[in-house]
């Protein structure tokens, strides 16, 4: 039981970074395209 819950908390911090890290990518796309109409 108690591995399994490890196990769970892990995958719940692993799913947490998963989306910290495409929230990053998508502000680092929109600063990009935001550049771009500046630059033109």
């Amino acid at each position: 039981m108690i591995l399994y819950r490890e196990k769970y908390s892990i995958n719940k911090e692993s799913k947490k970074i998963k989306v910290n890290s495409t929230l990053v990518l998508l502000a680092f796309i929109f600063i990009n395209i935001i550049q771009n109409i500046y630059q033109i």
